[in-house]
């Protein structure tokens, strides 16, 4: 979660497993108040963890930096900035993981 306002992110986290690894586990629920210019961000480790040909990572850091220069654009245009430097930091070398990501932009 990035609040433009104080220029801070926060990671949300929870208890349990990843969504998804099992079907049948019950999650629990937890509540955050989000409000107009904050922006959350939702990704796979497959983002932050792609790596350039010297095998370094893209990293959470870079993520945060590419967040925060885009804050003012729309959430399209701000899922595509981090897609296209994130790739960009990785090529040549092809993904070596899945992924998905998601930007939700409060905008009233």
């Amino acid at each position: 979660l990035y609040d433009r306002e104080y220029d801070e992110f926060q990671e949300l986290t929870g208890r349990g497993l990843a969504l998804g690894v099992n079907e049948d586990f019950e999650y629990q629920e937890s509540e955050k108040s989000i409000k107009p210019g904050q922006i959350v961000v939702i990704g796979t480790d497959g983002v932050w963890e792609a790596r350039n040909s010297a095998g370094e990572m893209f990293g959470k850091e870079r993520l945060r930096q590419v967040i925060r220069e885009s804050a003012d654009r729309t959430a399209r245009e701000i899922l595509d900035s981090v897609i296209d430097k994130s790739f960009s930091f990785s090529q040549p070398a092809e993904a070596a993981d899945d992924v998905t990501l998601i930007i939700l932009k409060i905008v009233s």
